[in-house]
């Protein structure tokens, strides 16, 4: 019934008033299920645009200071958004030429290694403790050749899939920059609108509100650059010692990695490892390996829980929690967004609106403002 709640509601004739309060929070639980799977159905499947509207946002919470302060210098709203991009762009841009020059002046040296590496790896199948045949060995190495022989037109389609994914990916890129220039712009003019569109009273409340969500989401991603310059220091140190190639910009990887949950950290690891196996042989690559499983772990289960937890004020079971549920319903993209998403729903779950005094109603008082009375 209208205006009743499970604890008020009266049970029918028979029917305990336990059972019935139940299946009245049961039902309401089904309908709040079932809402929520369609709209995150719904936006999974408008990811081309949901996921530039969130990376802009995540990315204007970085670059919005600097914006702000050549704003202060004096500097057009619509020019210190361009200015802030093209700064970002120029050390986007330079960091992966250092990267990429790094590698080519390795790569000769890593190629003349490779197939010392795959020697070694034999050696060590053949007198390690697996103490295999060198034939069987051999043999081995002649089906990996044979199976991708094989698997070409898998290799194919994959090339094509890969295609249409590199398609979506250019297309949210420059949405994702058109978005964040208007964010950068016009940002700040987001609480007037609010205002304009819900009202003075309400208005005022929802920035309120807005202001702390954008605060949850800049401490959420200081606090995964904090894990990841961790991270990127240790293993770094850690290749250094072992005498592994490319440190640097493993390194700068490793750093990257940490902003894509669950998917980063481990690629970072495997790339390093790759690199270890060929310029170290496989004893270097299981050292390498370890040492990325234990930064891994320490990160996932005592660092990352402890620094993002202070910085959205999230408890680290409630973001264990979020991760594993944002991975296993969207993959990738809801372990992306889990943590934020969540530390958003608790700011609007903590926040509560000014308590709004009741319009006196009854002879003497007149109308609220704008309205009409009955038969005017």
């Amino acid at each position: 019934m209208p205006g009743t709640t499970p604890e008020t509601e009266t049970a029918p004739p028979g029917v305990p008033t336990l059972l019935a309060r139940a299946a009245a929070i049961s039902w309401r639980f089904i309908v709040v299920v079932v809402a929520a799977s369609i709209v995150i159905a719904v936006l999974v499947r408008l990811r081309v645009v949901v996921l530039p509207v969130v990376v802009s946002l995540f990315i204007a919470t970085l670059l919005t200071p600097i914006s702000d302060k050549l704003r202060s210098w004096g500097l057009r709203p619509a020019l210190a958004a361009w200015a802030t991009m093209v700064s970002a762009l120029l050390v986007f841009v330079g960091v992966t030429t250092f990267i990429v020059l790094e590698a080519i002046d390795e790569s000769e040296v890593l190629t003349e290694n490779l197939s010392e590496a795959t020697d070694e790896i034999e050696d060590w199948l053949v007198d390690g403790p697996l103490a295999l045949e060198r034939d069987q060995v051999r043999d081995l190495r002649e089906r990996l050749g044979e199976a991708a022989s094989d698997n070409s037109e898998t290799l194919t389609a994959g090339a094509v899939r890969f295609g249409s994914i590199a398609l979506e990916v250019a297309t949210g890129a420059v949405l994702t920059v058109v978005l964040l220039f208007f964010v950068l712009k016009d940002g700040h003019r987001a609480g007037a609108a609010v205002g304009t569109l819900v009202g003075t009273e309400r208005g005022d409340d929802l920035r309120e509100l807005g202001v702390k969500a954008w605060r949850t989401m800049t401490g959420y991603l200081r606090g995964v650059a904090i894990t990841g310059v961790v991270n990127a220091v240790i293993i770094g140190i850690g290749l250094a010692l072992l005498g592994v190639p490319l440190v640097v910009p493993l390194m700068l990887v490793t750093f990257a990695g940490a902003f894509i949950p669950l998917v980063g950290a481990t690629a970072a690891g495997v790339l390093a490892a790759m690199v270890a196996l060929v310029s170290g042989g496989p004893g270097t690559a299981l050292a390498v390996g370890a040492l990325v499983l234990v930064v891994q772990q320490v990160e996932g289960d005592v660092l990352a829980p402890l620094v993002l937890g202070r910085a959205v004020r999230l408890h680290a079971v409630t973001i264990l929690l979020s991760l594993t549920a944002g991975s296993v319903v969207a993959g990738i993209i809801g372990a992306f967004l889990a943590v934020p998403l969540a530390a958003v729903v608790k700011t609007r779950i903590e926040h509560e609106p000014p308590a709004q005094t009741p319009t006196p109603r009854g002879p003497g008082h007149p109308p609220p403002a704008g309205g009409r009375r009955k038969g005017h």
